[in-house]
């Protein structure tokens, strides 16, 4: 049976019965919807980072523990881990120190794609360099 041959009444009662199924499924699409968006986590900056500055080749690591966050690094000149100081992480902000003359400051921003750290070394009163970590494998 098309719809030509239904009469009127069959018809708005076809249609009816549409938009109470369409009604009825939305709380549903919006509820899948919701949980799609919430299911999927916000980037972090946990894991080992690299990236080059002052000539030099850094792997930074950030770790998330129950008392805030901590960090290393390393530079292929020396070989060596040292701890990083004052790591905060805020959102999608890092800042950090470590020890070094002139003193250091680090504030970086991971991008959304939780695959780059993008922002500034500090040495004392010099002015900020450029500095851009990438996620390692």
């Amino acid at each position: 049976m098309t719809l030509r041959d239904m009469g009127e009444t069959e018809v708005r009662t076809m249609i009816l019965m549409l938009r109470a199924t369409m009604l009825s499924l939305a709380p549903a699409v919006a509820l899948s919807s919701a949980t799609i968006a919430v299911a999927q986590p916000a980037p972090s900056v946990s894991g080992a980072w690299k990236g080059a500055f002052l000539g030099t080749n850094f792997t930074f690591e950030f770790s998330q523990t129950a008392n805030g966050w901590t960090g290393r690094y390393q530079s292929d000149k020396s070989g060596k881990w040292a701890e990083l100081r004052n790591v905060m992480v805020s959102g999608a902000n890092v800042r950090f120190t470590f020890q070094s003359q002139p003193p250091s400051s680090f504030a970086l921003t991971l991008d959304p794609s939780g695959n780059a750290l993008n922002g500034t070394a500090q040495f004392g009163d010099h002015p900020p360099l450029p500095l851009a970590l990438t996620r390692a494998a």
